[in-house]
């Protein structure tokens, strides 16, 4: 009555950030975001996670739809997250559509950053911010109660490169640091 198949089970950041989630931890194998900068260092791009994203659009749509700064930039506010570099690349789109332009642009990346910035801005309190300019100037993934809700709203991402690290979304460093 078992299926003659592998079965591969996948959960929300909700509960891989849960107590719960321990019973079937070992069990279980975390797909990381991809690796873009070194911690501390977001303004040295590794080269290596830069080229898979662009692969991810590129398989996506058509190259010429985008200038290639725009891409660099749209990856960059990714902080490696596909799913966050297809709500960026989406709503640049919209927006390209509406100025009637033939390709997507610094601007349109920027414009959809600032959506996604403002969603933020709704949702997190004086607490979070401050936890959140505390990461973003050590890099120190230090699991606590406070940091799991970041976690699950990916306004914090964790690498696992060597050691665990985390950041903070790209969008929010000029909400954080201005």
């Amino acid at each position: 009555m078992q299926p003659s198949c592998a079965i591969v089970y996948t959960v929300s950041s909700a509960l891989f950030y849960s107590k719960e989630f321990d019973a079937i931890r070992d069990q279980a194998f975390f797909l990381p975001n991809i690796y873009l900068h070194p911690p501390m260092k977001p303004e040295v791009h590794h080269e290596e996670g830069y080229a898979t994203l662009r692969k991810f659009i590129h398989m996506r749509m058509i190259p010429d739809l985008i200038e290639a700064p725009a891409l660099e930039q749209a990856v960059t506010y990714s902080g490696g997250v596909f799913r966050e570099l297809a709500r960026i690349i989406r709503t640049a789109i919209g927006r390209a559509r509406r100025r009637k332009a033939s390709k997507m642009d610094c601007t349109d990346i920027e414009w959809a950053a600032t959506e996604i910035r403002n969603e933020y801005r709704r949702i997190l309190d004086k607490e979070d911010i401050k936890l959140l300019k505390n990461i973003g100037d050590n890099n120190l993934l230090e699991y606590n109660e406070r940091m799991r809700p970041l976690l699950q709203l990916l306004a914090l991402l964790e690498y696992r490169d060597t050691e665990n690290w985390c950041d903070i979304h790209p969008v929010l460093r000029k909400l954080l640091y201005g």
